[in-house]
């Protein structure tokens, strides 16, 4: 088993989806040059969570949904219909488990597949920077919440 590294492109549950993680935009743009024949694509909602207090999380449902749509609308162009997709986001360890929870949602939406088997390729990644959310206030949380527990 490999560990985790920033631009490793790991499996989802959809054979044609792809995810990875990268440290800035000068390492997606060099993955890019690297990798040709792959269809790097993102959208804003890993990144762009609004925190209340010292919160991350999940990402709210309109920006699920909106994410689900630019992903099949990706698996359907047939001019992608040879490439990999790969979905990116930044390597912080919040917009991880948020990129996560979204590709999670998707697959098991759209693949009919249970919770636990969206998750599976994600939870067996050692290193895969996840962390629990946490609730929207200051200080410790007195519970944990994973992506699973979304």
């Amino acid at each position: 088993e490999r560990r985790f590294k920033p631009g490793s492109i790991l499996r989802t549950s959809n054979p044609r989806l792809f995810f990875t993680a990268h440290t800035d935009n000068d390492h997606t743009s060099a993955e890019i040059d690297k990798f040709r024949m792959v269809f790097y694509f993102s959208s804003t909602a890993p990144e762009s969570y609004k925190a209340f207090c010292d919160d991350n999380g999940p990402i709210d449902i309109k920006a699920l949904m909106e994410s689900c749509s630019l992903i099949q609308d990706k698996l359907d162009n047939p001019k992608l219909a040879k490439r990999p997709l790969v979905y990116y986001t930044y390597s912080h360890p919040d917009c991880v488990t948020n990129a996560v929870l979204l590709l999670s949602a998707y697959t098991m939406l759209s693949c009919s597949i249970t919770p636990e088997e969206a998750f599976a390729p994600f939870a067996a990644v050692p290193g895969l920077p996840l962390v629990p959310f946490h609730d929207a206030t200051h200080g410790e949380c007195p519970f944990v919440l994973t992506v699973l527990d979304v």
